[in-house]
């Protein structure tokens, strides 16, 4: 569905195709997490397949943005993709090496970002509109990077905990509404 969603990303530039793009990477963190937390192997081919595929993908639109002649930089479509998941494919390795090699457990090279796993994807989704919002660019620079951290956090927060609550609870009572009907 990644490789999918990059191909097709690369065809029309739909927000929302980079976000279903992106999610392995995302989902690569949960099958991590879900190994340590369980003390169970990481199911390295898995995470590797996925990542690997994703890299290739954006790989191929490097290399074609490149035959076309266009001007490549690291921050910018096509190569900014690819530098993600390629970062993510290399973390992944040194995690799987590290547990392996030099610690059994994770604990105290994860411990800290345990507290932001419930709202990672609200941050992915959200930070690039917030930190690109008119009323954050014009704030002094010293100010901007702290305000745009609380506002992430903040928003993410209350649309992974709260909200999804709301909606989740809206969806099962719409579901026994409608399964009463029938």
């Amino acid at each position: 569905m990644g490789v999918f969603a990059a191909v097709l990303y690369n065809v029309v530039y739909f927000q929302p195709l980079l976000f279903i793009a992106y999610f392995p990477i995302w989902w690569a963190g949960v099958e991590l997490g879900r190994a340590i937390a369980g003390e169970t192997p990481i199911p390295v081919e898995r995470i590797v397949a996925a990542l690997g595929a994703l890299c290739a993908t954006f790989a191929v639109f490097v290399v074609l943005a490149l035959k076309k002649g266009q001007h490549i930089s690291l921050g910018i479509h096509p190569f900014l993709e690819f530098r993600h998941a390629g970062a993510a494919f290399v973390f992944v390795i040194c995690l799987v090496v590290y547990r392996r090699f030099i610690a059994p457990r994770l604990d105290r090279l994860i411990l800290p970002f345990a507290v932001l796993a419930p709202i990672s994807y609200g941050i992915y989704v959200l930070h690039y509109p917030i930190l690109n919002s008119a009323a954050v660019g014009a704030l002094p620079v010293a100010v901007r990077i702290p305000v745009v951290i609380c506002v992430v956090l903040a928003i993410a927060w209350f649309a992974e905990m709260p909200y999804q609550r709301f909606v989740l609870q809206m969806r099962k009572s719409f579901m026994r509404t409608f399964s009463l009907r029938s």
